[in-house]
């Protein structure tokens, strides 16, 4: 049968340093063999911080739990340029504050390479959906980007908005990752 495959990364065999970058750099050769077959990557981030016997407030996000942060950007920065990578778990789905910490982790997870987030309550689902929306300057800049053609005169140009530049060599990925993003979670305010 063809399977697709979700390879978690929880183990606390990551935590040693002398050894990580190899580790992670041997788990993506040995995935080669079903990388078309990858479906998404997941962090375990409530593991991870068990193994340092630690766990984060409403009031954190995982990136405050700096032991557990730079395992995660390690992975992130092995794993994303080929594969989705998704978010750890915000364990929290009910309470005071639950939702603007989880709105301020999915956006530090989106601001470090994660895509998307691994929920654990139904009441976490639209807050997700909602935050993987792209801001309409966002889209609108990620499609001038990418309708650009390398015969073009200048491959630098002000944002629809004029208020940032836009440089197709330095923001073409971003151009791309943002229209899948749209295609997919829709356009904030549309």
């Amino acid at each position: 049968p063809h399977y697709q495959y979700m390879p978690i990364f929880e183990s606390p065999a990551m935590l040693p340093l002398h050894t990580r970058y190899e580790d992670l750099a041997r788990v993506k050769e040995a995935l080669e063999a079903v990388s078309g077959r990858i479906l998404n990557i997941r962090v375990g981030g409530n593991d991870l911080s068990h193994a340092f016997g630690l766990r984060r407030s409403v009031r954190d996000t995982i990136y405050d739990v700096r032991p557990v942060a730079d395992l995660l950007v390690d992975i992130v920065t092995t794993f994303s340029t080929q594969y989705v990578v998704s978010g750890p778990v915000w364990e929290y789905y009910s309470g005071e504050g639950w939702e603007e910490g989880l709105r301020r982790e999915l956006s530090l997870d989106l601001l470090s390479g994660f895509i998307g987030k691994t929920v654990i309550h139904p009441n976490q689902i639209p807050v997700v959906n909602d935050m993987l929306k792209v801001s309409r300057q966002d889209y609108e800049d990620a499609r001038d980007i990418a309708g650009w053609s390398s015969d073009r005169q200048l491959l630098v140009s002000s944002s629809t908005d004029a208020t940032r530049m836009n440089e197709y060599k330095t923001h073409f990925r971003w151009a791309d990752k943002v229209l899948h993003l749209a295609r997919t979670y829709g356009i904030r305010g549309a």
